[in-house]
């Protein structure tokens, strides 16, 4: 994933976000399938339980990443070009004249 990418507004493609939303499910249903696997089997062989129980954290790392970029790519593709060109930034926020 290019995560230092800048975003064009022309290059939002809501087949992307269609692939990322599928590839968030599929990453939720392994953690969820790790967690009963873990919950399930109590005498499960330490090296098989200590590797689960670290996969768990990465792959919740992973699910938060994505979501974000859904959310980025989702408010991106509201915006229109225009819009981006003739934003104006203010310098100072308490000279509100």
């Amino acid at each position: 994933m290019e995560d230092n990418k800048k975003l064009n507004v022309s290059s939002v493609d809501p087949a992307e976000i269609v692939r990322l939303k599928k590839e968030l499910h599929e990453l939720a249903l392994t953690k969820e399938k790790m967690i009963r696997t873990l919950e399930d089997k109590p005498f499960l062989q330490l090296p098989v339980r200590k590797k689960l129980k670290d996969a768990i954290p990465q792959y919740e790392t992973k699910m938060q990443k994505l979501r974000s970029r859904i959310t980025v790519l989702e408010m991106c593709a509201g915006l229109s070009q225009e819009c981006l060109e003739n934003t104006v930034i203010r310098k100072h926020f308490q000279d509100r004249k």
